[in-house]
């Protein structure tokens, strides 16, 4: 038996370059050997029959032979699969196991792909250059590209709101959206008279970032995902403190517009033969009481 390789299969044309010969027992399954040639941006697919002989003659099975009648030769022909060459950029990611981000795949070919991991951040798939997701799983591969690992996040926004009667942070799920970016698009927030509004990373604006509504921002997730909560936050105001005259300290106190907290007391100012009557603010007939709501002292 010979065999040889030819050149472009669909064409079906001949070569001149041979090797073997193998010999072949009589109705017993042989293991035929590997082609000695190589053919540049391919790989040897295995051996044929060549289109004349019969079926009944012998049969071709993976790389296996079975001649099943007296024959003196017979010639092969080598088949080739086209290789394709995948790439895969992790974009920060690590791979779970060890794997050749250059993958060389033979047409029509399936390639297993480790699970990829990436701090604070959920594996969205692998996306070409149009963001079009390829499962590897299902997907053959039929020409050479390049794949990046998509890592997104998702942004929850709650907002002060009654709910059964009852107050408290709820989340606005039409607003929530996922980013695939640290980049993210902020909504905007209804405006309030005498309060700038925030987005911020904890509800009561303590250790918090403040993001300024309808703008873009780079936030950093935990977990995959990120809270954001609709902050309004007063105007702020100082309070000054004139005793006509009186000896002594009177410091002056800054506030913000709608603080629940109360002005700080401080002390009265004295003058020799006179009772002090108290504080009056902006010009009011009346004495400022302590205990009363701040925002009333505040002008814009």
């Amino acid at each position: 038996m010979e065999d040889h390789r030819h050149g472009d299969l669909p064409a079906r044309r001949g070569c001149d370059r041979f090797h073997g010969p193998q010999e072949v027992p009589f109705k017993s399954a042989t293991t035929l050997n590997n082609c000695a040639f190589t053919k540049e941006g391919c790989a040897f697919n295995g051996w044929v029959l060549t289109p004349e002989m019969p079926i009944t003659d012998a049969v071709v099975i993976g790389n296996q032979i079975m001649v099943n009648k007296a024959i003196p030769s017979l010639t092969l022909t080598a088949t080739w699969a086209t290789v394709y060459t995948v790439t895969f950029s992790p974009n920060g990611g690590e791979f779970a196991d060890e794997f050749n981000t250059v993958q060389n795949v033979t047409d029509g070919s399936i390639i297993s792909v480790p699970s990829i991991n990436k701090e604070n951040y959920e594996f969205g798939g692998w996306v070409l250059e149009d963001d079009t997701v390829v499962d590897f799983a299902t997907t053959p591969i039929t020409e050479s590209f390049a794949v990046s690992a998509k890592w997104v996040f998702t942004v929850y926004y709650y907002q002060w709101a009654e709910v059964d009667d009852d107050w408290g942070w709820v989340e606005n799920e039409q607003l929530r959206n996922t980013a695939a970016t640290g980049n993210v698009a902020l909504p905007q927030c209804e405006a309030r008279a005498n309060y700038n509004v925030y987005w911020s990373t904890t509800s009561n604006g303590e250790d918090a970032v403040l993001y300024t509504p309808n703008t873009m921002q780079a936030l950093t997730p935990d977990g995959g995902s990120i809270a954001l909560y609709e902050l309004y936050v007063g105007y702020p105001f100082t309070v000054h403190y004139n005793a006509d005259g009186a000896e002594g300290e009177f410091p002056d106190q800054v506030f913000h517009y709608g603080d629940e907290e109360m002005l700080l007391y401080v002390n009265n100012p004295e003058i020799d033969g006179m009772e002090f009557l108290g504080w009056f603010a902006n010009g009011d007939d009346t004495a400022y009481q302590y205990g009363n709501d701040i925002s009333g002292l505040y002008v814009a």
